[in-house]
């Protein structure tokens, strides 16, 4: 990436302007481009009026070339994925589709996002699921054999980030899925770090279900996301959530005993939609495949495996993320003893820094740093600074 193309990115962002934003690990800022087509949109609706034949059959192009979008993005096929509001969306739609009995087991990572831990274990509580829990570890191998360990002939799936949101861990996920498909066991990935971040590809992968957000790397509107059920999946995972949409025109009405679903992940598809923000979601994406997941990656790369290295070296300090280019990505995650809260805590008042930092009970910090692909190196290292002041 040239200095040219990186100033016209930046420019996209008005944030910017006046803040290091090192936290698109839980919400990525809009471009310029993604805003103006939300508000086009929305003055376009009202100009036609909701509802007229020239919005809904706009609407309903724009859905389908967002369904194209995605899929491309992830390596599927359009009739695989859903488009729906949310990664807990997604992972809902799995949790309450399958068909469960009492006695099935689930595993799951020790550092999952709380939108999913807590749907697993209210299914543990519904349907009498068992909930077996690995410990995520930084080595790919002690990873497997931690996931290993816990293989049952009861086990149904394993659920897994593809990128931990507590530690910055891209993990193995095609030898995971080897591993559950080798006992005839189901593989979901949470990929909301992972899409518009770096390279997806859910074949290559291998895996049953990814779930991902248009909200986070992909910097397109909250509220926007997408679901992959392999087609081969697809009449495993039941309709649980239905309503306007789900059904296939085929079915008549009330009364028509033949209730059949839309075709492929459109069955997962119900109610009313905001379409202003999906068509948002639509120059997110065109603007990520233009600059391409792959230089994305690789530029991001440039510019933490050296900060990791400094900020690894800081006293007090214990980094959660992999120095490992295959084993990381644009999350840096570390654990602080000893830091002097009332600075961290005025990060962003005073040094216009904004990232995540939450004190823990044992009177650790927890921080975690987003590095986008407009992020510049002197911005990480004014983190470097901060960090090393607090620590005295």
């Amino acid at each position: 990436m040239d200095a040219e193309d990186l100033a016209e990115w930046r420019a996209w962002f008005p944030v910017l302007q006046h803040t290091a934003y090192l936290n698109t690990g839980t919400y990525g800022a809009l471009p310029a481009p993604v805003v103006d087509t939300v508000c086009a949109w929305y003055r376009m609706l009202e100009a036609e009026g909701p509802w007229s034949p020239a919005v809904t059959q706009r609407a309903d192009e724009m859905f389908e070339r967002v369904r194209g979008k995605v899929a491309a993005l992830l390596g599927a096929e359009p009739a695989e994925i859903a488009l729906t509001r949310s990664v807990t969306d997604g992972i809902n739609i799995i949790a309450h589709g399958l068909r469960w009995q009492p006695g099935d087991e689930v595993i799951l990572s020790d550092r999952e996002h709380e939108c999913a831990w807590v749907i697993w274990h209210e299914i543990a509580r519904r349907y009498g699921v068992r909930l077996r829990i690995f410990p995520l570890a930084n080595d790919p191998n002690e990873l497997l054999a931690n996931v290993q360990a816990l293989l049952t002939p009861r086990t149904r799936l394993i659920f897994c980030s593809h990128i931990s949101c507590v530690t910055g861990l891209v993990v193995p996920g095609a030898a995971l899925a080897e591993l559950a498909h080798r006992h005839g066991v189901l593989l979901m990935l949470d990929g909301a770090h992972a899409a518009g971040q770096i390279p997806v590809d859910v074949r290559a992968l291998g895996c049953d279900f990814y779930a991902s957000c248009g909200h986070k790397w992909v910097m397109g509107p909250q509220g926007t996301a997408f679901l992959y059920i392999a087609a081969e999946q697809l009449p495993q995972v039941e309709p649980s959530w239905v309503g306007a949409g789900s059904r296939s025109r085929e079915c008549k009405g009330p009364g028509d005993e033949r209730l059949l679903w839309a075709e492929g992940g459109r069955r997962f598809e119900n109610a009313t939609r905001a379409w202003g923000l999906y068509a948002g979601l639509e120059t997110a994406l065109d603007i990520i495949q233009q600059i391409s997941p792959a230089k994305i990656a690789a530029h991001v790369q440039t510019m933490v495996r050296p900060f990791k290295e400094v900020v690894q070296a800081l006293p007090q300090l214990r980094l959660l993320t992999p120095l490992a280019a295959e084993r990381s990505a644009g999350l840096v995650a570390a654990e602080l003893t000893g830091y002097r809260d009332e600075l961290l805590s005025k990060r962003y008042e005073e040094r216009r820094l904004l990232f995540p930092c939450a004190p823990r009970d044992d009177g650790t910090h927890w921080v975690r740093i987003a590095v986008a692909y407009y992020v510049l190196p002197e911005e990480l290292q004014r983190v470097v600074e901060l960090l090393r002041e607090a620590s005295m």
